[in-house]
């Protein structure tokens, strides 16, 4: 039974690692105008937070997935920039990216409210 326990604790971190990491990439990226994903992968290794719901071996690969899945979803484009002789990818906020950042924030505090009532 701890087994099945301790999987469901490890889904349940990882689903608040899987928000924390949307919510930062999108923040960033509004704040910097444009961000190359290796300096996301810089700052967030730096937030304290991190280490309470990440798997520091996997934080990459996170960090690329979410991208990917931002993307996706139209809250943020990529953009082609070249540098010397190589072409680096950065992304910027879209449109829907910054309506999803102003919803977050709205909605916030109900949301913590509404968990609080949840777990009694």
């Amino acid at each position: 039974m701890d087994e099945i326990q301790d999987l469901k604790n490890k889904y349940i971190k990882k689903e608040f690692h899987n928000l924390m990491l949307k919510v930062f990439i999108l923040k960033k990226i509004k704040a910097e105008k444009k961000v190359y994903p290796y300096d996301l992968i810089k700052k967030i290794n730096e937030l304290p937070i991190v280490n309470i719901f990440t798997d520091k071996k996997s934080l990459k690969n996170d960090i690329y997935n979410t991208i990917s899945a931002l993307s996706k979803a139209d809250y943020i484009k990529s953009i082609d920039v070249k540098e010397g002789k190589r072409i680096k990818k950065y992304y910027s906020i879209t449109p829907r990216g910054n309506k999803a950042l102003q919803d977050i924030k709205k909605n916030f505090h109900e949301l913590i409210k509404n968990i609080k009532k949840l777990l009694g």
